[in-house]
C-alpha cells in the first residue's frame, strides 16, 4: 500500500521518523523466516474457531450493551432504524 509519511508540521519529527522506517520496511518483500512462519501458524491452530460464531458474538453485543446506559441503548437504536431505513431505498 502507498502510504507515504505525514507531511512537514502535520505530525512530530519522531512520528514522521518512525513512518519513514515503517514505509521503507514494508516496500521491501523479504522472506520471513521459516522459524517465523512456523510460529505464527502454530499460534493460529491454536486459536479456537467458535470466538466469532453468531452466538458468540449475540453474547457479546449482549454484554456490552448491558454496560451501557439507557439512554445510551435508545440513542443507538435509533440510530441503527434510521440507518436501516436508508438501506432499504
Amino acid at each position: 500500500m502507498d502510504l507515504k509519511p505525514q507531511a512537514k508540521g502535520t505530525t512530530s519529527e519522531k512520528t514522521r521518523r518512525s513512518e519513514k522506517s515503517a514505509y521503507k520496511k514494508g516496500q521491501r518483500h523479504e522472506p520471513v523466516s521459516p522459524t517465523r512462519s512456523r510460529a505464527s501458524t502454530k499460534a493460529m491452530k491454536k486459536e479456537g474457531t467458535e470466538a466469532a460464531s453468531p452466538k458468540a458474538i449475540s453474547r457479546q453485543a449482549h454484554s456490552a450493551a448491558m454496560n451501557r446506559t439507557a439512554a445510551s441503548r435508545s440513542e443507538s437504536a435509533k440510530k441503527a432504524a434510521r440507518t436501516r431505513a436508508k438501506g432499504k431505498k
